[in-house]
């Protein structure tokens, strides 16, 4: 190895043993703001998650503001923060309660968004309804699946319960609400399309 290459490789050692001191401190220094940062409280928790869903809704529904990235990651990141384990005993952690949203979130969302327009629909036109508001359905859960998807990674999976990604809630749904108004054989050609 030449005189200069081992200059090089001896500047390159001093400048990472006189830096790595302070390296720590600044990684000491984030440490310190996660550990000292507040957890949220399960009502500003489902004030942030409500928002965002609240914005989807509108977006598929009623052709409101587009639900774009950052409104995913924030809705996403306050799923996590309250659903996520904590090796602090004192953290309270929230998973069953968002497991519980979510559902109550779809059946509430279909009610009131699909199913009032599926009812208020004339005979004529029911078929072509339901089969928008399917389409409009599978789409929201599509996306509310995903903001609630770190509940599945554990929670889901440790209670033996269905999971919330690709699980069978919207299909359930679906044909419990619109049973007494299409046969079982039009519901399935409407959700196969």
């Amino acid at each position: 190895m030449g005189f200069e290459v081992k200059n090089l490789i001896l500047d390159v050692v001093i400048f990472l043993i006189n830096n790595t001191h302070k390296m720590n401190k600044d990684s000491d220094k984030i440490c310190e703001a996660r550990i000292q940062k507040p957890r949220v409280s399960l009502e500003e928790g489902l004030t942030v998650i409500n928002s965002g869903i609240d914005k989807w809704i509108k977006c598929v529904w009623y052709d409101g503001p587009m639900f774009d990235n950052k409104d995913f990651m924030t809705t996403f990141a306050m799923v996590y923060e309250l659903s996520h384990t904590h090796t602090d005993p004192d953290v309270i952690i929230y998973a069953k309660e968002m497991y519980a949203h979510y559902n109550q979130t779809v059946i509430r969302v279909f009610i009131e968004n699909s199913m009032s327009k599926i009812t208020s629909a004339s005979e004529d036109e029911l078929y072509v309804v339901a089969k928008e508001q399917w389409s409009c359905f599978k789409r929201f859960t599509r996306v509310l699946s995903g903001l609630f998807s770190y509940v599945d990674r554990f929670y889901t999976k440790r209670q033996g319960l269905p999971r919330i990604k690709g699980g069978p809630t919207e299909e359930r749904i679906f044909k419990e609400k619109v049973s007494s108004l299409l046969t079982e054989e039009t519901i399935n050609e409407i959700m196969n399309t």
